[in-house]
């Protein structure tokens, strides 16, 4: 019956609606007995892997987001999701020092305040991702388009196209932060600490491509998955990763550290962080790595991923 109703979802919002809330509606027609978080839960999982998640007893680690996105219902996740709420998260854990600067937030795009912005500044909306802007400098930004763009933003509603239930009640806002200096022609290495259970197990580097000029297309996109001793391991995504390992970064134990105070009482987090010039910056808190549509070469690190995450009893998570 849920077949149908798939294949029914999709020829109904095609061309119907757009965007957020197609994606909503297509959920909704697919799993009508069901809260308005775990549709489009279930929805997002089927549509990538092709078949039901199993709920009552998740195996992997795509299955166990899956899990986490219908049963995590603290308000910390809420805290974590927010760009700007997040902030005050690694302030309480001690570690403001980590943070970038920031020069405004604002609950309308309209009244961004440009003049307050320095020559080089980034964009993002506190409620989603990937909704970034970077001005690099050198020239005035064009204002009609940034409110333009950032309007479009404030109007996205992450929760109801993916599930994730962590950005259900946060405040969509502007959030204007500094840009960090980007060396030439690589961009800047991302270190991002998966962390189970309050627990570092290893590490995915990779470089951001934020700004002008962009990554070149050999290395846009691959990182290694390296260990807490920094050797690579022995897998990766679709993209691949680089032919060789970096040298082994002097704040290693910093990030390990932070990391490790940082995730505290979450079964699954990744941590994100920048490295400038030696000097590590916080990026994020990602509680679903990758919205639970991992592809792993070889297949089974799936698997082997979600035996490391031990979900808590679901009544504790209310």
């Amino acid at each position: 019956m849920n077949h149908m109703r798939h294949r029914l979802a999709s020829l109904f919002t095609s061309g119907f609606a757009s965007g957020d809330r197609k994606l909503e509606i297509a959920s909704r027609i697919t799993y009508p007995f069901v809260s308005r978080d775990e549709a489009p839960a279930r929805w997002v999982f089927r549509r990538f892997h092709g078949i039901e998640p199993d709920l009552g007893n998740p195996r992997g680690l795509d299955e166990k987001i899956c899990w986490m996105k219908v049963h995590d219902r603290r308000p910390l996740l809420t805290r974590m999701c927010c760009k700007f709420e997040a902030r005050e998260v690694v302030r309480e854990r001690g570690f403001g020092h980590l943070l970038k600067q920031t020069y405004g937030v604002w609950d309308r795009a309209e009244d961004i305040d440009f003049d307050v912005l320095p020559d080089k500044f980034a964009l993002k909306s506190t409620h989603g991702t990937k909704l970034n802007f970077f001005h690099p400098g050198g020239q005035a930004p064009d204002r009609g388009a940034i409110v333009k763009m950032a309007q479009q933003w404030l109007e996205t509603d992450l929760a109801a196209r993916s599930g994730q239930w962590g950005y259900r009640n946060i405040k969509p806002r502007i959030l204007a932060e500094e840009l960090l200096a980007l060396p030439k022609p690589y961009g800047l290495p991302e270190l991002r600490v998966w962390c189970f259970g309050g627990e570092p197990h290893f590490i995915r580097r990779s470089r951001s491509f934020t700004g002008t000029p962009p990554l070149s297309e050999p290395v846009r996109g691959k990182g290694l998955f390296i260990d807490l001793n920094w050797n690579r391991l022995p897998f990766t995504n679709p993209k691949g990763g680089y032919d060789e390992r970096p040298d082994r970064p002097d704040y290693l134990d910093e990030l390990l550290a932070s990391a490790r105070a940082l995730s505290r009482d979450m079964p699954l987090v990744r941590v994100d962080f920048t490295d400038c010039g030696g000097r590590l910056f916080f990026g994020e808190f990602t509680l679903y790595p990758n919205n639970g549509c991992n592809r792993w070469a070889p297949p089974e690190t799936d698997l082997i991923l979600g035996d490391m995450v031990d979900l808590p009893d679901a009544a504790d998570l209310c």
